[in-house]
């Protein structure tokens, strides 16, 4: 069997001894490496793709992940459009450098007006998507363009539309643009006129920390706070604020309406808790005695807290 090994080796050393001699003279066909063969096309061959930098495949693969979590947000994937919870978790990791097509299709679903989930969790959904686009290292200037158009054309819930003027009162203070400051500043006064939203209140707060304000614009906030408490159809919330600007910007004018608040039962409790922390802020001596006989009262054993509090500060 050994024999039979050796004679089969030596044959085949023959046939290629053989193969060689007739192959003298001819050109012999050299493989290209893989990158020497780009553009090539050779049968039978298969080529490595072309090298990729690992910073660029990481930046690809960011930017597709970040694709995809924008779908996910925006409702437009269909495993999780009717899913809040993905879709909220999703806001929180597009981080703070998005491309500008993925800040254009936030933007863009901003806009609408429908989505398959309940409007107050479309609500809350489209506020997270707000806040990280006014975190982004280079905030986009459409963004405040976008909150007030949405509010100016009313097609939204009042939540959403008190979310539109929060963040542009934030956008305000951050803004170093001062025709986008005022463009936010002309829509901040549009919705501190609607005394029956509690989005009046919301922009008063926001007017109150105008940069660089000047005496025409504290005219107008003293104006507002004024009407707000006067006006019977001021939305509660709008009037808590309006209280509490007063107290804090020491417009003693206002202190017999504010004294009337406190007096009033017919009122919610809380606003006559604002009433009388607006009351402390001030330091009447001669409000105590009307505090106390608010403590007196049985009926008013909500308020104690506050009236306690309130008569430790005046006398303080």
């Amino acid at each position: 069997m050994r024999w039979y090994g050796i004679f089969g080796l030596l044959l085949i050393a023959a046939m290629v001894v053989w193969v060689w001699k007739r192959g003298e003279g001819k050109r012999v066909v050299v493989f290209p490496r893989p990158r020497e063969a780009q553009g090539q096309r050779l049968e039978g061959v298969k080529l490595k793709p072309k090298e990729t930098p690992v910073s660029a495949t990481h930046l690809e693969e960011l930017t597709v992940e970040v694709s995809q979590l924008v779908k996910v947000v925006i409702g437009q994937d269909d495993a999780t459009a009717r899913r809040y919870g993905a879709r909220s978790k999703a806001v929180w990791k597009l981080g703070e450098e998005l491309p500008e097509e993925a800040v254009t299709a936030l933007l863009g679903y901003l806009r609408l007006t429908e989505d398959v989930l309940r409007e107050e969790r479309v609500d809350a959904l489209k506020n997270d998507i707000i806040n990280v686009l006014r975190t982004q290292r280079q905030v986009s200037p459409e963004l405040s363009e976008t909150l007030i158009a949405m509010f100016d054309s009313k097609a939204y819930g009042v939540a959403m539309l008190d979310y539109c003027i929060q963040h542009l009162g934030a956008l305000q203070e951050a803004s170093q643009d001062a025709e986008e400051r005022a463009r936010i500043y002309a829509c901040l006064q549009r919705a501190a006129l609607v005394p029956g939203a509690s989005y009046a209140g919301t922009a008063l707060i926001a007017l109150v920390h105008t940069p660089g304000e000047d005496d025409e614009q504290r005219h107008f906030v003293n104006e507002r706070v004024a009407s707000l408490l006067y006006e019977r159809d001021t939305h509660e919330a709008a009037r808590i604020t309006a209280t509490q600007i007063a107290a804090e910007r020491d417009y003693t004018e206002l202190l017999p309406l504010i004294r009337s608040i406190v007096r009033d039962e017919s009122l919610s409790a809380t606003q006559r808790v604002a009433a009388i922390g607006a009351l402390g802020l001030f330091r009447q001596r001669e409000d105590v005695a009307l505090l106390e006989d608010v403590l007196s009262k049985k009926e008013n054993v909500r308020l104690r807290p506050a009236v306690e509090a309130a008569i430790k500060r005046i006398e303080k």
